[in-house]
């Protein structure tokens, strides 16, 4: 989500209103994030934010809950990504995707993988298959 923020140079609407920006650009820009996050959720998701009134409220309301930092979080998605196993259907590419996407979720509960790790845990992942090669 922070990267279509990002794209759409709105990022800064769940933080503080930088200095020197017109209230009509800011109000441009907040409309945008706003819009991006509304279409960026499912509906289930959306009845969880229709309160709130602006993108940083709609923010942190989404942050408690789906970035929460507790053990049991922790230990989930490091078990999750000690048994991760790419399939022999899956691509190469998607199987690295699933790995980033867990390393990401790890260092937001504070959990940071190093480089060397990242590697060797990849290489682990993958389907014997990939052993002839």
């Amino acid at each position: 989500m922070k990267a279509i923020l990002r794209k759409d140079n709105c990022l800064a609407t769940i933080e503080e209103k930088p200095v020197g920006i017109t209230d009509q650009k800011w109000k441009e820009i907040y409309n945008n994030a706003i819009a991006n996050l509304h279409l960026a959720l499912a509906d289930t998701v959306l009845s969880s934010i229709v309160e709130k009134t602006t993108a940083k409220e709609i923010w942190d309301t989404l942050t408690s809950l789906y970035e929460v930092k507790s053990l049991h979080t922790r230990i989930f998605l490091k078990r999750k990504l000690h048994t991760l196993r790419m399939s022999e259907s899956t691509s190469v590419t998607d199987h690295i995707n699933n790995l980033n996407t867990l390393f990401a979720q790890l260092s937001v509960v504070d959990f940071n993988i190093i480089e060397n790790e990242c590697a060797e845990l990849l290489l682990q992942s993958l389907p014997d298959s990939y052993e002839r090669c």
